[in-house]
């Protein structure tokens, strides 16, 4: 009975001290905070609004630079490929520089030479003109151009250069096949197992900016000519695409399989 007694005490006691709460009155150390819940006659708790919570921190007005895209040089595997008039905005004349180097000792000296062969959507050259090369150094609207044959290789950098003005390509050009041979290959029993660090890059003429490149892989043997790489039209976009073909039939057989006539 005694503790019930206590019990009673120490509601009676609980509703004195908030007595002055009851019926929506406020106690002077609660002004200004506004009670959510009151219930009469009983024991009655005050609960308080929370405080707001923080505001948020202002978002950064600079987002990172995404990975890639304009600006890079896009190096390229076998078969791989890469669309220039993405990489490029208003893209216009690329030069298309070819170079490898030889072994030493690998006997008489090597005369490399570039090539383009300009086709229609047949997949053949459309006439004998558009086969561009060292006797033949421009296309017949002067849109493809090889800037000069280079007997020795020799020296660092691109060993022979291709200038293409994709701006006033003929629309009947659907693609341009860059091979490089060797001159004379077979009198002088040399082959590609001979040449190493070979590539094809294509370089911005405007901006004098490389766009990409292809690094030929070093497992060719008996091979007399190749193919590094082509430039190709595809749903309103010029691309470019790394090839690595070679041919034991040198330029010759190169010339015969696009049509033009030797």
């Amino acid at each position: 009975m005694a503790a019930f007694n206590r019990g009673e005490q120490a509601t009676n006691a609980a509703h004195a001290r908030w007595a002055p709460l009851v019926g929506g009155a406020v106690r002077p150390d609660f002004e200004g905070s506004p009670v959510l819940g009151v219930v009469e006659d009983a024991d009655v708790v005050p609960i308080l609004a929370p405080p707001p919570p923080p505001a948020p921190p202002p978002a950064s007005s600079s987002a990172p630079a995404p990975a890639g895209g304009p600006g890079r040089v896009v190096s390229l595997r076998k078969g791989g490929n890469v669309s220039l008039t993405k990489e490029v905005a208003e893209l216009s004349t690329i030069s298309v520089g070819l170079g490898w180097d030889v072994a030493d000792g690998s006997g008489p000296g090597y005369d490399l030479d570039a090539s383009a062969i300009m086709c229609g959507s047949s997949g053949r050259v459309l006439s004998d003109q558009h086969f561009v090369f060292f006797n033949n150094l421009a296309s017949p609207d002067g849109t493809v151009r090889h800037t000069g044959d280079n007997l020795t290789g020799e020296g660092d950098g691109d060993d022979e250069v291709i200038e293409v003005d994709l701006a006033r390509m003929a629309a009947e050009v659907d693609r341009i096949v860059f091979p490089v041979s060797i001159y004379d290959a077979d009198a002088r029993r040399q082959s590609f197992g001979q040449v190493h660090n070979a590539f094809i890059r294509l370089v911005d003429a405007a901006e004098h900016r490389e766009i990409a490149r292809y690094d030929l892989s070093e497992d060719a043997s008996v091979e007399t000519a190749m193919i590094f790489g082509e430039v190709y039209r595809r749903d309103g976009e010029w691309k470019f695409r790394a090839v690595g073909q070679g041919y034991a039939s040198g330029l010759h057989g190169i010339a015969l399989e696009f049509g033009v006539d030797v």
